[in-house]
């Protein structure tokens, strides 16, 4: 009986210590699961709980090193966010805010997704996973903004950052009103010079009458400059919304006949084919005087550098909320090199044939900036020898 109740007692101590040291690592554990991993447990027995004492002190660790890593990371990112200068913002796909510097914050009091420019950016960048840009003006400031899809853990985030533009555009701003006012005020003493230069070349004799005709053709092409620059600068104040465009409804067909009537003369001189292929009842919407600039200025280009008997097509692609023009042509071509800079303010590609084709080197830039204006975008493809294609998108 003795020997049972010994036995008995020593069962109960064993298992009253087993439970205090399995409550003990179940605490433990607790304490993991909360994310607290300051306390370790100290083996007692060199036994199978011991084992488990010392893969939990080694996890215990573990997390405390890679939370450790994270915080920093986090205060990393943090840190760096909220000394930039750029506004930065970062989204759930539902469009909750979930964190932004004070950059951000200072554009404005109330929720940028209210914004429409933002809005649509939001869901396009949702839509397609991928960056995406966009201008955007508020509270007389003007902004690039930036913004971009990342996934973590299944955690979608959208992260846009703003960045102001706004003392850029001033400057702009600064050099278009200068570059418009020179313009204009050097407009009449050039017509003046260049009417007196016809008359000068009317009154003097045969051996002056070169020097006159250099005189006359060199103030017609400074002209032409400045009317170029002029038209510039009214462009660039319709995107800094000074001015608007005049959108209308515009049958395709009957437009482009109209045009091709201004190169019946050019055309026939150099034997070249110019052809319009639209159906009868296609319409774009868009300003008629910026969009027949745009037309004048592909068309004449086509003519300048072309062949003799050549070929030019404008090709109309339709889809159903866009048009795309093909303006073709079977001339000398744009090296590759070229074709990134031909969009550039007094680029020319060919310096030698600048004078004799009397261009100012401002006329695709002008195309470019319609094109914007209309929403559309403007791409080239071209060939040395062959020929270069301008593929025009406009929106209905």
């Amino acid at each position: 009986v003795i020997s049972l109740i010994l036995a008995l007692l020593i069962s109960f101590f064993i298992s009253k210590k087993l439970t205090i040291r399995i409550a003990r690592i179940i605490k433990h554990a607790n304490r993991i699961e909360n994310k607290d991993f300051s306390h370790l447990i100290e083996p007692v027995m060199d036994d199978e709980l011991d084992d488990l004492v010392i893969a939990l002190n080694k996890i215990s660790r573990q997390f405390d090193h890679s939370f450790n890593a994270i915080k920093f990371e986090k205060l990393s990112f943090e840190t760096t966010i909220s000394v930039m200068k750029e506004g930065v913002v970062v989204y759930n796909l539902d469009g909750e805010l979930i964190t932004s510097n004070k950059a951000f914050i200072s554009i404005t009091d109330d929720d940028i997704l209210k914004e429409n420019t933002i809005y649509q950016l939001f869901h396009k960048i949702v839509a397609s996973k991928s960056h995406k840009k966009c201008d955007f003006s508020i509270n007389e400031k003007y902004y690039t903004v930036s913004g971009v899809y990342f996934s973590v853990d299944a955690e979608e985030r959208v992260v846009i950052v703003f960045n102001d533009i706004t003392e850029r555009k001033m400057i702009e701003k600064v050099k278009t009103d200068f570059v418009a006012n020179v313009a204009h005020e050097l407009k009449t003493p050039l017509t003046s010079i260049y009417g007196f230069s016809e008359t000068l070349e009317e009154e003097v004799s045969e051996e002056h009458k070169f020097f006159a005709s250099i005189i006359k053709r060199n103030t017609k092409r400074v002209i032409n400059i400045v009317k170029d620059l002029i038209s510039l600068a009214s462009l660039e104040n319709i995107e800094n919304k000074k001015n608007k465009i005049n959108i209308e409804t515009i049958n395709l067909k009957e437009f482009t006949d109209s045009i091709a009537e201004i190169f019946i003369k050019k055309t026939e001189t150099k034997g070249i084919s110019l052809s319009f292929n639209c159906k009868d009842d296609q319409m774009i919407k868009g300003d008629p005087f910026l969009l027949e600039h745009i037309f004048i200025n592909l068309v004449s280009n086509a003519i300048k550098y072309n062949r003799e008997n050549g070929s030019i097509s404008i090709d109309v692609e339709d889809f159903d909320d866009r048009v795309i023009l093909n303006f073709r042509d079977s001339g000398i071509g744009i090296s590759q090199e070229n074709l990134s800079r031909i969009f550039e303010r007094f680029f020319v590609t060919d310096r030698s044939r600048s004078t004799s084709t009397e261009g100012t080197g401002l006329g695709l830039s002008i195309v470019k900036h319609i094109v914007q204006l209309h929403g559309g975008k403007i791409d080239v493809e071209s060939v040395i020898g062959e020929g270069s294609n301008f593929a025009i998108t406009l929106f209905k």
